[in-house]
């Protein structure tokens, strides 16, 4: 490394109000000439705004220039505008679309990567690309050093996939490169060679203020600091650090950079500058538990506690963290705090700042937390720009034309409110859509533009009642068929990607429905929108220039990957609390601070995985230790908990995503920093209530609390009255008594409500947009494939089913599921032919049910199949015996030789619970009495047993003793079902609750009172 003339200087200083004072005064140091040509490194943008801030606060009032407060991206730009003649920057679309034509090339070139080229992938190889310049490794050097390592595994199978990967790599980042160099534009790394030989008047001094890249995102690379060395141009650089970083290893890392630095030391501070360390707001110790030493109350004397005193009591939390279910009860307490905060007025009048590694789960809650509360909040951290509402309609479309028209996918473009789909009939409502919808369900026909075109065609229907609603599903199918025509060619691998996107766009614009009206919502849908379509149509210009093409699924996979990528800062206010994360917090000025989700998976940042190669061989190309890495985040917390404010509190919560989670090990950091502490036993304010949701499960609800949409709703809930009777626990009111089928009894069993949607209201089935058959269809079919089979078999040779005609019995079944099958839709007809016949990897239901028939107990002398008992019949409960109306269909009686009977009854799924079960006992008694012969043969049930189509569950058999249970307890049941029935009981109370999650009425249930009976 050359490193020109200049002036290198490391300023240490002990703590973060040091450290923000020693950039203030680099930042204003000389006029405005020198102003223009400095530039201070910061690791993010919302870092920048917190400096300005900062910067501005010192100021006093007294007019300055600001120096360029920029990223290390920013300070490439600006290096790269001071260039003379120098060519573009190619953008980030470009560059990744030029790695993937270089990819494919080298794949084409006969250098196979032992993996798939797909859009993620090669965003992998260009981060990996990336990190081997920026730590000076070019790649003559990586091919050497990976191969030299392999060759000591020479007949290792994973080595030689590994050289592959690392031929293939090299060759498409050449390729790469040679790319780069014909289209004559710059990238980061051509940028900074340039730079390095004609030097950038843009930039004279520089003042880092951020670390090496192992510390912090943000920090700097080797070839930064190349670059600082070596650049023409540059002459004075100032490097900002504090002592504990240093001493973690950043120290050695800047003498390996940028040997012969000055060493220099900040220790004064400004006298109006308070230098005290915060305080440390704690919670009070547990009933029981001793209080530590150290902690005083509001009017005590400080005194700093030992290391020891602050874990707390052996087996609880430690003392000085505020603990929560998760992040949402976490972040409500922390509003509650700081509305504790504020003055008489409500006012909040000093600077409260919220901390957080992960910005994301936080600014989420935000703003409902925070609006809900009435607190003005400013986050200055992005959000994914996938999580925009105009994202999620674009991904509709995708959908659509990476599914061919799916069925789903054309009824979710179609319902979207995203869209307006027009004809000459006015625009096309969700109604229209679910008609249509089901009539393609019906129709069982595969959903894909022909078959809309041949709805849209099709003649009216022979049956009146009928003709409205097939022309509904015809104009919905017309429309849905008018825009697989409009995005066809997104569809077509063939043409061009620029074209193919060029119509995507021209549908998203002419079907996109108006934006909000309200001025917030319209100008970030306005944004979304146009960043959005900005990155769809470089991906198709970038892809033209470089005569890339990609299939359906590449260019939608591309697309899709781009949108997640990219974030996307919505604008939250001009003031009020701020929400920053750890990185930026050091460069604020606050008076309270409160640092949140001090859990082991958010501190320490878990580094991103390398895809390609395993740490091991990263070794070898120079890659960071990492106890390195953990050492300076570590020293980073120490400092940001010192940061120079009034009050400090931390908080963790137990449960992230319903999974249990420790506290960070930067726990002990508080012990080591020596901080004052204060309990606070106000509990957060919990005696006060901040948010509408706290009025309203208030009793009596605090309706004169609320404001706006909130107030409204509770007047009109409040409207109604007393909400405690049974008429809001699921009583309706006696009923008549009727004739009940067995399974609809069964159904009440299982859940009363389900019983009352279905057979009291009448209400259809919602139904999974799932290919193929629904379930019950599926049931009807199996059913009707085995009824067909016993009825053949009986026919001809009849008898039971032994191992000597077990052959024959297969045989049978197989043709009798063959003609059924070829009746099913070709969508169909496969799974269906695998459920029925098995495959090479599991028996079918022909040999499971035929096997299942040789093991029942008895012997049949014949089988009754499908039969209907339908009339009154008397059966004992714990009152005594009542009559029933009834009408049953047993799937299958066998008339045993002598005077018993058999019922077997074939299920879908899994067996019922016993505590449920009515079909068997129910079946038994009725065909008992009905096939009992009149002055001669009683006949009794003397086996029973379900059977399930499914081969993930048993058989259950009942015989001898167990038949006797199954009939009193199955009478019991039933007598208590017709009883609760007909008093109107129909709460929500499923008997197993798992069934909620494939329940077939879930828009309307009221489960949330299940709890409460």
């Amino acid at each position: 490394m050359q490193i020109a003339a200049r002036q290198t200087r490391l300023v240490r200083v002990p703590d973060l109000g040091t450290y923000q004072q020693a950039i203030a005064a680099l930042a204003r140091d000389g006029g405005v000439r020198e102003a223009r040509r400095r530039a201070v490194i910061v690791p993010t943008t919302a870092a920048a705004r917190q400096l300005r801030r900062t910067l501005e606060a010192s100021a006093d009032g007294a007019a300055f220039v600001l120096p360029h407060l920029v990223t290390r991206d920013g300070w490439y730009a600006l290096m790269h505008g001071g260039v003379q003649g120098a060519p573009p920057l190619v953008d980030a679309f470009e560059r990744e679309i030029m790695l993937y034509a270089a990819a494919l090339e080298a794949r084409d070139a006969g250098i196979v990567p032992p993996f798939g080229i797909r859009a993620r992938i090669v965003a992998g190889m260009l981060r990996f690309y990336d990190e081997l310049r920026r730590r000076d490794c070019d790649l003559l050097k990586f091919e050497r050093r990976i191969k030299e390592e392999l060759s000591k595994d020479v007949d290792d199978r994973g080595a030689e996939r590994v050289a592959r990967q690392t031929a293939f790599l090299a060759e498409a980042f050449r390729r790469y490169e040679r790319k780069l160099m014909a289209r004559g534009v710059l990238d980061e790394h051509t940028l900074a060679v340039r730079i390095r030989a004609e030097g950038s008047p843009a930039c004279a001094h520089v003042v880092v203020t951020v670390g090496d890249q192992t510390a912090e995102p943000g920090g700097l690379w080797p070839s930064d600091y190349r670059l600082l060395a070596e650049a023409p141009g540059i002459e004075r650089i100032d490097l900002i650090a504090t002592d504990r970083v240093l001493a973690a290893g950043l120290f050695d890392e800047l003498q390996k950079q940028l040997p012969g630095f000055d060493d220099t030391r900040k220790d004064e501070r400004p006298k109006t500058e308070d230098a005290s360390l915060p305080t440390l707001i704690v919670p009070p110790p547990a009933p029981g538990d001793r209080e530590a030493p150290g902690a005083r109350s509001r009017s005590g004397a400080k005194r700093a506690p030992r290391g020891d005193e602050l874990s707390g009591v052996q087996g609880t939390p430690p003392l000085n963290v505020w603990m929560h279910r998760d992040r949402e009860e976490e972040l409500y307490a922390t509003v509650r705090g700081v509305r504790r905060l504020a003055d008489a007025d409500g006012v909040l009048r000093a600077r409260a700042g919220i901390v957080f590694q992960r910005p994301l789960p936080y600014l989420y809650l935000a703003r409902r937390a925070f609006e809900g509360a009435r607190v003005p909040y400013l986050a200055s951290d992005a959000l994914p720009l996938a999580a925009e509402p105009y994202a999620a309609a674009v991904d509709l479309v995708l959908e659509y034309v990476w599914s061919n028209a799916s069925r789903a996918a054309t009824a979710a473009l179609l319902r979207s409110p995203a869209f307006r789909f027009e004809d000459e009939a006015g625009r096309l409502g969700p109604a229209d859509v679910t008609e249509f919808e089901q009539h393609v369900l019906s129709l069982r026909v595969p959903g894909e533009p022909e078959s809309y075109r041949a709805i849209a065609g099709a003649p009216p229907p022979a049956n009146p009642r009928h003709v409205k609603r097939q022309a509904r599903a015809a104009r919905v199918a017309a429309i849905a068929e008018r825009c697989w025509t409009s995005l066809g060619a997104v569809a077509n691998p063939g043409a061009a990607v620029g074209a193919r996107v060029d119509a995507l766009i021209a549908f998203l614009q002419a079907h996109e429905a108006p934006p909000p009206s309200e001025a917030e919502p319209r100008e970030r849908h306005l944004r979304a929108r146009a960043a959005i379509l900005s990155a769809i149509g470089a991906i198709g210009r970038a892809a033209d220039l470089h005569a890339l093409t990609l299939s359906t699924d590449e260019l939608t996979a591309t697309i899709r990957r781009w949108i997640e990528e990219q974030t996307f800062a919505p604008r939250r206010g001009d003031g009020g609390v701020e929400l920053v994360d750890a990185t930026a917090a050091r460069y604020g000025r606050f008076d309270h601070l409160r640092v949140l989700g001090l859990v082991e998976s958010d501190w320490p940042v878990r580094p991103a995985r390398n895809v390609f190669y395993g740490r091991y061989l990263l070794d070898k190309l120079d890659w960071p230790d990492e106890q390195k890495r953990l050492a300076l985040a570590y020293a980073a917390f120490k400092d940001l908990v010192c940061l120079p404010a009034s009050t400090l509190a931390l908080s963790a919560f137990h449960l992230d995503d319903d999974a249990i989670v420790g506290l960070s090990p930067y726990i002990d950091a508080v012990s080591d920093a020596g901080l004052p502490r204060d309990i606070d036993r106000a509990l957060a304010g919990a005696e006060t209530m901040h948010f509408p949701w706290e009025a309203l499960v208030a009793r009596p609800a605090l309706t004169g609390a609320l404001e706006g949409e909130a107030a409204a709703w509770a007047a009109q809930r409040v409207e109604r009255g007393d909400l405690s009777g049974d008429r809001y626990r699921g009583q309706t009111g006696a009923f008549e008594p009727g004739a009940y089928s067995v399974s609809a009894l069964e159904t009440y069993l299982r859940c009363p409500f389900r019983y009352f949607a279905s057979k009291v209201l009448k209400l259809p089935e919602e139904r999974d947009d799932e290919p193929g058959m629904t379930p019950q269809e599926r049931g009807h079919f199996l059913h009707d494939v085995v009824r067909q089979f016993y009825a053949s078999w009986d026919a001809s040779p009849g008898g039971p089913v032994t191992g000597e005609t077990l052959d024959a019995a297969l045989a049978r079944f197989r043709d009798v599921a063959e003609a059924a099958l070829a009746s099913l839709p070709p969508a169909d007809r496969a799974q269906e032919r695998t459920l029925l016949l098995g495959s090479a990897a599991s028996p079918g239901l022909a040999e499971r049910l035929l096997y299942f028939e040789m093991q029942l107990p008895g012997r049949a002398a014949r089988r009754i199949l499908e039969e209907r008992a339908e009339g009154e019949f008397e059966f004992t409960g714990d009152q005594g015996t009542r009559t029933i109306a009834l009408h049953a269909v047993a799937d299958r009686i066998d008339v045993l030789e002598g005077d018993g009977l058999r019922v077997v009854d074939y299920k879908l799924g899994r067996v019922p619970d016993k505590d449920i079960a009515l079909q068997l006992p129910v079946y038994g008694l009725c065909q008992s009495r009905a096939l009992s012969e009149p002055g001669g043969v009683t006949r009794s049930l003397t086996a029973a047993a379900y059977f399930s189509f499914n081969h993930r569950y048993e058989p259950k058999v009942y015989e001898g003793a167990d038949v006797e249970t199954l009939l009193e307890d199955g009478q019991a049941r039933l007598v208590q079902a017709v009883d609760a029935i007909e008093r109107g009981e129909f709460p929500a109370r499923p008997h197993d609750p798992r069934e909620c999650t494939w329940c077939a009425y879930p828009s309307i249930c009221r489960k949330e009172y299940a709890g409460d009976e």
